[in-house]
């Protein structure tokens, strides 16, 4: 879940940018320096563009720049956060009339976006022009001022042969996303979010669709609804419910996994385990999971695990809100089962 949200990171940071950069071309800021200063003020960070716009009218008014660079908050260890070959945005021609602006589409293309957190904590996609003050409110004609008197809405979004790379100096993580294609629909911050896509994350391929309640209720700490999958050659995930991402996340929903071949991946789970992955073979574990990150309590309908010289079959709830407890009928059936349990295991028995 976590490796989903990062690059689900890198996405909402292009949808936010593009918000604030494709209405600057419309419909007289055509300019480079024009668009180039405006985003520069919008976000607190240098941005410039290699080439100039170029415009056309139909069928829907749309612009299309060449070289976007977005550079990195004083402090990171890359000169750019974002290094993009092209950004092309399209708006509906009608809703102009009433000076709303309704992006139709924008596209970034050949991009290389580079998150990072800090050991201090900060992080680059933490944009220095887009925090507020709260004891700052801005006037009714500062607010029609700093926005062109414009309400902006992304009705398509889409990376093309995008990398994002991710480095948390606090957590001592890194992932690396490459050969990411993927469409969002966003018409507001707090609005509905839709998403789907296919990419190869830290050497695994992945395609992925997500509906969410909106990036607003996210970032607010709300409770938010959720329908994610996640499919990769070895297996498929889904969840559909809901979470909150407070101090300990909580969370209520539906899940499905299932693995044919989970062994290839365990060298990349970061888990402690009596049992050596390389012997495990298939898992299908379907079911309702509540509560926090802490204290999760998870209700299996089906949890079916089989490994070199064992099956195992579950079905109840397993309450970890403390002492861990189970609730529910296992079948298991052992044939050498020293061949899967780790040497230490075997020791302490």
């Amino acid at each position: 879940m976590k490796r989903i949200a990062i690059f689900g990171l890198g996405f909402i940071v292009i949808l936010i940018l593009a918000a604030l950069i494709v209405p600057s071309f419309i419909p007289t800021s055509v300019y480079r320096t024009q668009i180039e200063k405006a985003a520069t003020d919008a976000l607190g960070v240098e941005v410039t563009l290699e080439g100039d716009p170029k415009l056309s009218i139909l069928p829907s008014l749309s612009a299309r720049i060449d070289g976007l660079k977005v550079a990195n908050p004083e402090g990171f260890t890359d000169p750019l956060m974002i290094d993009a070959g092209e950004i092309r945005g399209s708006v509906k021609i009608q809703p102009l009339l009433a000076q709303k602006v309704e992006i139709k589409e924008v596209t970034l293309a050949d991009a290389t976006i580079k998150l990072e957190r800090l050991a201090d904590g900060r992080a680059n996609w933490e944009f220095e022009g887009l925090a507020s003050d709260e004891t700052d409110t801005p006037t009714e004609e500062e607010e029609d001022s700093a926005s062109g008197g414009f309400d902006a809405g992304i009705d398509r979004a889409r990376l093309q042969n995008t990398s994002i790379s991710y480095v948390d100096h606090v957590a001592g993580s890194q992932y690396l996303l490459e050969d990411f294609n993927a469409s969002a629909r966003m018409t507001a911050m707090d609005a509905p979010l839709s998403s789907s896509g296919d990419g190869i994350l830290n050497g695994q391929a992945f395609d992925y669709d997500i509906k969410l309640t909106s990036i607003a209720t996210v970032m607010d700490g709300q409770e938010s609804t959720i329908d994610v999958s996640l499919e990769t050659p070895f297996g498929k995930v889904s969840y559909d419910g809901s979470f909150a991402l407070t101090d300990d996340p909580a969370f209520s929903g539906q899940f499905d996994i299932s693995s044919d071949s989970i062994a290839s991946i365990m060298t990349f789970i970061p888990l402690e385990l009596p049992i050596r992955g390389s012997e495990i073979k298939s898992v299908r574990a379907k079911g309702s999971a509540a509560g926090t990150a802490s204290a999760p309590v998870i209700d299996f309908d089906i949890l079916d695990f089989g490994a070199t010289g064992i099956d195992l079959s579950y079905q109840g709830a397993v309450n970890m809100t403390g002492d861990l407890s189970i609730d529910g009928a296992l079948n298991m059936e052992l044939d050498q089962p020293q061949r899967v349990f780790q040497d230490d295991f075997e020791a302490a028995k």
